[in-house]
């Protein structure tokens, strides 16, 4: 196996049998080597491989990114996160590892980064966040660092991106959406809905729920009728207004509007918060 392109010291890309070009990273693997030289397989340490459409992010990461990083973003997933496999593990790790990075040069600058979705992430992906916390705390014992709750918050994203077939930013977008249709009803209906409480929990369970069909396009075929919006809005005048304003929230953040269906879901969910309320 021979060296196409020289990265850095660790850094090597090479083409393996069948055509496939991969990068290889190791201490030394690339110390003092050119192009056409044999790869020393003993130095290597990790493998990844490239898409067409990601050589240039791939190789811009992987320049970018000290190795400890590297082999440590690795092992969380490998040790934290065993025997998951991820069709695009590679771009995984090397995400992780560039996050890394960058929250560790955020320490060392004294900038703190408040996680304004930490709430929400406990609440809608709590089995991700105790993966997401243990990889901080496995970080700080490696690297000296003392990354706290809202770090982990972040790191969540990558482990929920890891595990699910849904992206990071997929994940980021729900709990945003739920995160904002909460504010949008406590405002409309002058409601102090306590985040400790279980009607918070609630809600915000069934408003991941509600994203991720609306996303998909998946009806809820287990709920009320659609005739009782009309029954539940002339109760409440106010849930007309709600029922308007996601309208527009939801055509600007997926792109369409809420049927009749989608309607009756969320406010047969909403006046049952507010009767609980009341």
């Amino acid at each position: 196996m021979r060296i196409t392109k020289v990265l850095n010291n660790n850094l090597v890309a090479v083409i393996e049998e069948g055509g496939k070009e991969v990068i290889l990273s190791g201490p030394g693997v690339g110390f003092k080597k050119k192009p056409g030289n044999k790869v020393e397989l003993e130095k290597v340490k990790q493998r990844y491989v490239i898409q067409n459409e990601q050589r240039q992010q791939l190789y811009s990461l992987l320049e970018a990114t000290p190795l400890e990083h590297l082999i440590l973003a690795k092992e969380i997933f490998e040790t934290i996160i065993p025997n998951k496999q991820s069709n695009n593990s590679g771009m995984q790790f090397l995400a992780l590892a560039d996050h890394i990075t960058f929250a560790l040069e955020r320490e060392k600058n004294n900038i703190s980064l408040k996680n304004l979705l930490l709430g929400e992430i406990k609440i809608l992906y709590p089995k991700e966040f105790e993966l997401g916390y243990k990889a901080t705390q496995l970080i700080n014992q490696r690297l000296g660092t003392h990354f706290n709750e809202d770090e982990a918050g972040f790191i969540t994203f990558h482990i929920i991106n890891f595990l699910s077939s849904d992206t990071e930013n997929d994940a980021r977008l729900i709990a945003e959406f739920t995160q904002s249709t909460i504010e949008i009803f406590r405002n409309l209906f002058h409601i102090k809905i306590p985040t400790n409480s279980l009607d918070y929990q609630r809600l915000l369970i069934h408003l991941k729920h509600f994203s991720l069909n609306f996303k998909e396009k998946v009806l809820s075929k287990d709920d009320a009728p659609t005739e009782i919006l009309d029954i539940l809005i002339k109760e409440n005048v106010k849930l007309s207004k709600f029922i308007s304003i996601m309208n527009d929230y939801c055509k600007e953040i997926f792109g369409r509007e809420m049927d009749k269906e989608e309607q009756t879901y969320l406010a047969v969910h909403v006046t049952r918060i507010l009767k609980n309320l009341n």
